[in-house]
């Protein structure tokens, strides 16, 4: 277990930092952090933001890791926990946040699964919230040897997760978030290693 979440925070723990000035503005004091793992953002979150409540939505044994971090740092009354299957489409997202937040984690699942979970986020937003997504996509590497290394690993990720993790191209998640009623106002990167982040808005209809 600690390797496998040593091989998966090298890729985010350095782009937190970096992402937080993007994340957080005037109005941002509730964050939904979907898919929290061990609450690493969540604790990064809490430590830049000394007034932000970050709730965690994900299943109860991460929740028990995430919980131990937030304690050891001094946040536990900041850091929130949301027990919940993430792959029952049915249940609905909590509603009532300003952010809400997606790191490296639509990538653990196939299309059909990405496009409900972006349907749920776009179903909890107000026309004031925005949704980030933070991710190593190969199509948008400085380099071509990053692109075919994202691409390889791909492959490992695959075998040693559920047969349908991979790393996607940004253009596939353009495609899923217009689908999914949500539309891309921003995107900043490369940011550090790889990862690109993505600022979403719910789509309206023009009157």
């Amino acid at each position: 277990l600690r390797s496998w979440f040593d091989f998966d925070h090298y890729f985010s723990d350095d782009a937190f930092p970096r992402v937080l000035p993007f994340v957080f503005g005037d109005r941002t004091g509730r964050v939904l952090d979907v898919g929290g793992n061990t609450g690493k953002f969540a604790v990064a979150c809490a430590r830049f933001n000394p007034s932000v409540e970050v709730t965690i939505l994900d299943h109860p044994a991460q929740l028990s890791l995430a919980r131990e971090r937030a304690q050891k740092s001094g946040f536990e009354k900041r850091v929130h926990g949301y027990p919940m299957d993430l792959l029952d489409h049915a249940r609905e997202f909590p509603k009532g946040f300003d952010v809400i937040w997606m790191s490296q984690f639509l990538d653990c699942f196939g299309k059909d699964d990405i496009l409900a979970l972006m349907k749920r986020a776009a179903a909890a937003m107000t026309p004031e919230s925005r949704f980030f997504i933070l991710e190593p996509f190969t199509d948008r590497q400085k380099y071509e040897a990053a692109r075919f290394t994202l691409d390889m690993t791909s492959l490992y990720f695959t075998s040693m997760a559920n047969g349908q993790s991979r790393f996607y191209r940004a253009s596939d998640f353009h495609s899923l978030l217009a689908e999914a009623g949500l539309e891309v106002e921003a995107e900043h990167g490369p940011i550090r290693l790889s990862h690109t982040l993505l600022r979403c808005r719910k789509r309206y209809p023009v009157p």
